[in-house]
């Protein structure tokens, strides 16, 4: 039976030879919960599949990290994770690297989305071949014939994910691939901590079944600490890149929003010298993927206790005022209060209510363009 290493291998080698596709596929931000899930998820149905290898009926599965190569070192606590878990980069398949547009043009792909349950405006002509959705986000997608959906609020998609793996081949849940999702689901779940009330029964039932799976099961706190301090890790990232780390984008009509999740505050992101300049390239029409506004979220993690901060940034006055009082407006959803900025085009604001993570936000934001037929 192939671990998760060799099935990485071997399905990058298969990826131009066969004749269909079945592509796992996470959301565009790329952490460590997504990454995981495709992967992990990939490997269930690799070890499910019923057709002998190399038939015409044999789909290859593909696990794909929805970002370009280039961009995997920003995601610190990734890199750190796979590492430890002996993941070779060179063994993984980027979104740069294989052409699902094509593909779907050719008939032969099949799409799994993990992690994310609507696609973004660049995918959409994607719809059609999605044929299967686990997620922990609210619905968004309007459901076709067949589709099939496993979509629960829990703390992780990776919850999810395991789960489904206990549930239908236990087996393949070796040191590795149980490993890979414990630490994932506890940083998910800031430790699986009441205060931060991400953590469900259902999270905390199989971080234990996970748990029982390990030779030599970690401390949590330690563990949890580890993850943190990676994901914290900007030292070699530049105030631009900070912006591209974790980033999501929302569209309305004419309207780009980009989403930036900070592993520091925004308080003190703002602070640094450069940051002014990196906003204004993110807004700027020329750049790669130009928005028209940014939101920065920013958090801040002590032992197992949370706090966030938020701003938005955008040199179109109209449209930045328009947002921030759509956020504040919302009946103490975020529990909004103003913080200093000598950034220009900038509001700030701490956030009180430390719960309400971008899970929480970006639906807000699409709200937001809707409801201004943006």
């Amino acid at each position: 039976m192939l671990g998760v290493v060799a099935f990485l291998r071997h399905a990058k080698e298969t990826l131009n030879t066969c004749k269909k596709l079945q592509v796992v596929l996470g959301n565009e931000a790329c952490d460590l919960d997504s990454a995981v899930s495709a992967i992990t998820y990939a490997f269930l149905l690799h070890s499910l599949r019923t057709e002998p290898e190399g038939s015409d009926d044999a789909p290859g599965v593909i696990p794909v990290l929805n970002i370009a190569r280039r961009d995997f070192p920003l995601r610190t606590e990734v890199t750190f994770w796979l590492r430890r878990h002996g993941v070779p980069q060179e063994a993984l398949v980027f979104r740069d690297e294989i052409q699902l547009h094509e593909l779907h043009q050719k008939g032969i792909l099949q799409l799994i989305l993990v992690d994310h349950n609507i696609l973004p405006a660049g995918d959409t002509c994607l719809e059609s071949a999605v044929r299967c959705v686990i997620d922990h986000h609210r619905l968004e997608r309007q459901l076709g014939t067949g589709d099939e959906m496993v979509l629960e609020m829990v703390g992780s998609c990776s919850t999810l994910v395991a789960e489904r793996m206990l549930q239908r081949n236990k087996e393949i849940l070796d040191e590795v691939a149980a490993s890979l999702l414990y630490g994932t689901i506890l940083l998910d779940t800031v430790n699986l901590s009441e205060e931060a009330k991400r953590a469900t029964p259902k999270d905390a039932h199989v971080v234990k079944e996970l748990e029982s799976l390990l030779k030599t099961p970690p401390d949590r706190t330690q563990l949890f600490s580890e993850m943190t301090s990676a994901k914290s890790d900007i030292s070699s990232l530049t105030t631009e890149e900070l912006l591209r780390k974790d980033r999501k984008v929302v569209a309305g009509r004419q309207v780009v929003v980009g989403m930036s999740s900070l592993p520091i505050r925004v308080e003190d992101y703002l602070r640094r010298a450069d940051a002014g300049v990196s906003l204004e390239q993110h807004t700027d029409a020329h750049a790669a993927h130009p928005a028209h506004a940014v939101v920065l979220m920013g958090i801040s993690l002590a032992g197992n206790s949370v706090s966030r901060d938020i701003a938005v940034y955008s040199k179109d006055e109209e449209l930045r005022t328009s947002l921030t009082q759509y956020l504040e407006g919302q009946d103490g959803l975020l529990q909004l209060t103003s913080m200093d900025s000598d950034v220009a085009h900038c509001k700030a604001y701490h956030q009180k209510n430390h719960t309400a993570s971008r899970k929480v936000v970006l639906p807000l934001v699409k709200e937001w363009l809707a409801s201004k037929d943006l």
